[in-house]
This record gives structure tokens, C-alpha cells and sequence, in this order.
């Protein structure tokens, strides 16, 4: 859609007023031209926004507008941006006619530093990822979120966007994972476009990334209703708040609404299987998984997941190798290395728990539960001295880790320590009292009687 306005000249303005009107003229043809620039985006906006919303499919995210077309609304930027550098000018020419140079030189300077602000905003708008897209895992390629966040930051000191913007602005935030900030550019953006259903929807999306649970409940319950229970997209969306909130009946009811729909969406197969799972349906989630591996075989967080469930109901080998495939899809897969850990304890094949852990720990240092599960393995075969090393290394990360700091006392008894197991045997029971019971039929804990006092000071202890 396009609109040229016809001049009609009237050779050296035969009428009087018409000189005086040509002014007022070019500025209600200027006017006209940005109100259909508008009113151009908006039909579609509008268009590609039902249009997608009606094909099945959900985790596509989001269907794709025209807020994510930059030539489309290259009329709406430029307008705001020359609304921007006419204020700037406003105000130079008038710190000068009242003499400040001093003033007209710090805005002079401003306008500089801000020219470099929208060049880098102009530049996000091509690197941003479109509305439909933003909401998925791989949205930014991982070599351009550095250059992404580089121009966020350097924009930042702008305060006036348009809508498009400021969507570009929370596509690009809710990809680098600042959800926080993504929602309060979404936010934003609505106050120009309050019913837009589209950026409504990818609030709700940051909301709930940004754990602000319920205000993303109350929008996808809004949009659901909009759209006559029948979008996958936001049923689904809201199936996955439904599910972190534990209300996991309604959730495995919303993501069984998106199944009618689309019986092939093997996102929502993998999402309703995580609800059964988290809910203790285990063979029934178990069920889900596999059925979900059939559409996202290259997805290692789902081989991961099924491997839990897996080794939940005593089916180690099968989770062992569950866990394999997921570490062999992603090799810095920490998470799986630590699950790898457990099963192996569980099966008393303590070499390989430990090994497991270490492997876990050589990815990520700061799980405190590998170094426990490290520890609980070296000391069951008989490596005291390293499982004291791995249960301190735990209670830093966790202060207070009464599991860690209970273990840790049956080893430093095992090497003789009474005097330093009986400490971290009280800081144990005063971070978890229960822990009294067990001690009592611990024999780990018989090297404590070897000293009178120790001895004494334990009895009152498991006593009390």
C-alpha cells in the first residue's frame, strides 16, 4: 500500500492567501503521508498476527508480525527519530539565543553520543530476532549475542522508541536471557498498543521466564479467552506456567488441548511428559518422553529427562543410557554427568558415582550436590581424607548442607578426628534435628567413645 499526495501549483500563487497557506499545506500532507505510514503497518501487523495464529503448531512461538519487518515501518522509526532530533534543536537554538553557550555545548555533545545510540538501534533491528522466533531456545545464534547485547547497550541511553523498537528491543533481551528486562521493554511497547495480542503474548512469555508467575497466568488467561480456547501457541504457554506453579492436572489439560489440535507437536508431547513426571506419574511420563523423542531426537534435555524418570522407577541401564545420549548431544551437559553420578551410586558401583561426579565438577564447580555425591562415593570406598575434601567443598557452596556436614563426621570419625567429627556432627543435628535418629544407630560414629569427654558431650546430643 503506497500514497503520493498531489501537489497542484497554480503558477506564481494568482490568489493572495494561497502564499500563506502553502506552509500549513505541506504540514497536513506530511501528517498524512506518517498517519497512513500507520495505519499501513498496523492492517498488517494485524493480518500476519491472525493469519498465523490460526495454523496449528505451538512451540514455533509466537507467530511472526510485522513488528519484526524493519522495512515496513521504516516511516514509523524515521518519524520518531526526527521527533527526536527536532527537540534536540529546539533546545540548542534556544540555549544560544539566551546566550548559554556553555548549555548549547552539552546538548551539542548529547546529540553526538545519541547519534551513535540510534545507529546502534538501527542496526539491532536487522540482528534482533523476529516475534515469532524470539521466544524459542535457539533464537540468537550463540557468536552473535555478544553483538546483540552491544547494541542494547549502547542504545540504552534512548528513551524514546517507537512500539516496533521497543519489541525489538524485548526479542533481543528475552534471547541474551535478561527477562527481566525483555518484559519491561514489552511493557512498553503495550502502552502504545495495549490489545496487541502478539506483544501481549510475548509479556506473558518474559513474565514467566522472569518468575513472575501469576501476572503471566493472568495474561495467558486473557488471551486464551480472546482467542476461544483454540491457540495452541498461548495454550500451550500456559500449560508450562500452570505446570512451575504445581498445578499440574490444568497444565496436562491445556498441553492435551494443543494435542487435539496438533496430535504431532512434539514439544507439547515432551512438555505434558515433564508435567506427568513432576507430578509422580512416572510411567506415564515415561511414555510421553519416548513418544517425544520421536520429534526431537537431537534434544539432550529430554534424553536427560527421560533418564531421570527412568532411573526413578529402577530402570538403571536404560537411564544409563539415556543419560549417554544426552551427553553425547551436548558433552558440557553438567546436569547429566551429576545424574550419571546418582544412578551409579544407586547401583553400588561407587567408581564409576565417583568418576561420574568428577566429571560433573570438571564443567561446573558450583553444584554442591556433586561434590556431596563425590564425597558419599570416595567414602564408600574407603577414601576418607578426599570425601572430607568433597563434603567442605559442598557445605561452602551450600552453608548449612546437613547431609554433607553429617557424612562429613562419619569420615573424619573413620579417620579418628572425634574431635572435629563431633562438631560437624553438631552442626549437622542443628540444621536438621531428624538427623539425631539416624546418628543414634550409626556405627561410623563408635571411634567418638574413645574419648570421655567426646563421648559424653555425643550421648547428650543424640539425647536431647
Amino acid at each position: 500500500m503506497s500514497c503520493r499526495v498531489a501537489v497542484i501549483t497554480y503558477g506564481e500563487y494568482p490568489f493572495p492567501y494561497m502564499q500563506d497557506l502553502m506552509p500549513v499545506m505541506g504540514v497536513l500532507a506530511g501528517a498524512l503521508l506518517i498517519a497512513v505510514a500507520v495505519l499501513e503497518w498496523r492492517m498488517k501487523f494485524f493480518s500476519n498476527l491472525f493469519r498465523g495464529m490460526s495454523e496449528p503448531g505451538r512451540n514455533e512461538s509466537p507467530p511472526d508480525t510485522a513488528v519484526a519487518d524493519v522495512a515496513d515501518s521504516e516511516e514509523v522509526h524515521a518519524e520518531v527519530e526526527q521527533d527526536f532530533w527536532r527537540s534536540f534543536e529546539r533546545q540548542i537554538a534556544s540555549a544560544e539565543r539566551r546566550g548559554d553557550n556553555e548549555e548549547a555545548e552539552r546538548l551539542r555533545r548529547m546529540y553526538e553520543s545519541h547519534e551513535e545510540a540510534w545507529r546502534a538501534q538501527r542496526a539491532l533491528r536487522s540482528r534482533a530476532p523476529s516475534s515469532r522466533d524470539a521466544a524459542s531456545p535457539n533464537a540468537l545464534q550463540a557468536h552473535l549475542r555478544p553483538e546483540v547485547r552491544l547494541l542494547l547497550e549502547r542504545s540504552e541511553v534512548l528513551e524514546t522508541f517507537s512500539a516496533q523498537d521497543w519489541v525489538f528491543r524485548g526479542n533481543a533481551y528475552l534471547a541474551i536471557g535478561e527477562d527481566d528486562r525483555a518484559a519491561a521493554a514489552y511493557r512498553q511497547a503495550l502502552r502504545e498498543l495495549p490489545e496487541d495480542p502478539q506483544i501481549r503474548l510475548l509479556y506473558a512469555v518474559s513474565l514467566q521466564r522472569d518468575g513472575e508467575l501469576r501476572e503471566s497466568l493472568q495474561i495467558y488467561d486473557a488471551l486464551a479467552s480472546a482467542s476461544g480456547e483454540n491457540e495452541p501457541a498461548i495454550l500451550a504457554g500456559r500449560g508450562n506456567v500452570l505446570a512451575e506453579m504445581d498445578r499440574f492436572e490444568d497444565a496436562i489439560r491445556d498441553f492435551d488441548s494443543v494435542l487435539r489440535i496438533n496430535g504431532q507437536d512434539g514439544d507439547t508431547i515432551y512438555d505434558r511428559a515433564r508435567a506427568l513426571s513432576d507430578s509422580g506419574r512416572l510411567d506415564d511420563a515415561i511414555v510421553g518422553f519416548e513418544s517425544a523423542r520421536t520429534y526431537l531426537s537431537d534434544n539432550p534435555d529430554l534424553h536427560n529427562d527421560l533418564g531421570n524418570a527412568l532411573a526413578l522407577v529402577g530402570r538403571n541401564d536404560e537411564a544409563l543410557q539415556s543419560y549417554d545420549r544426552a551427553i553425547n548431544l551436548r558433552p558440557a551437559f553438567a546436569r547429566a554427568h551429576y545424574n550419571r553420578g546418582v544412578t551409579y551410586s544407586r547401583m553400588g558401583q561407587f567408581e564409576d558415582a565417583a568418576d561420574a561426579f568428577e566429571r560433573c565438577l570438571r564443567l561446573r564447580l558450583d553444584i554442591p550436590e556433586a561434590h556431596y555425591g563425590r564425597g558419599v562415593a570416595l567414602a564408600r570406598l574407603e577414601q576418607f581424607r578426599d570425601a572430607v575434601a568433597a563434603f567442605d567443598r559442598a557445605v561452602v557452596l551450600r552453608p548449612g548442607f546437613a547431609d554433607a556436614l553429617f557424612h562429613k563426621a562419619r569420615a573424619q570419625s573413620r579417620l579418628g578426628q572425634t574431635t572435629e567429627a563431633f562438631e560437624a556432627l553438631r552442626q549437622a543435628v542443628t540444621a536438621s534435628p531428624p538427623l539425631r535418629v539416624q546418628a543414634r544407630t550409626e556405627t561410623d560414629f563408635g571411634a567418638l567413645y574413645s574419648d570421655p569427654d567426646i563421648a559424653s558431650r555425643f550421648e547428650q546430643l543424640i539425647a536431647s
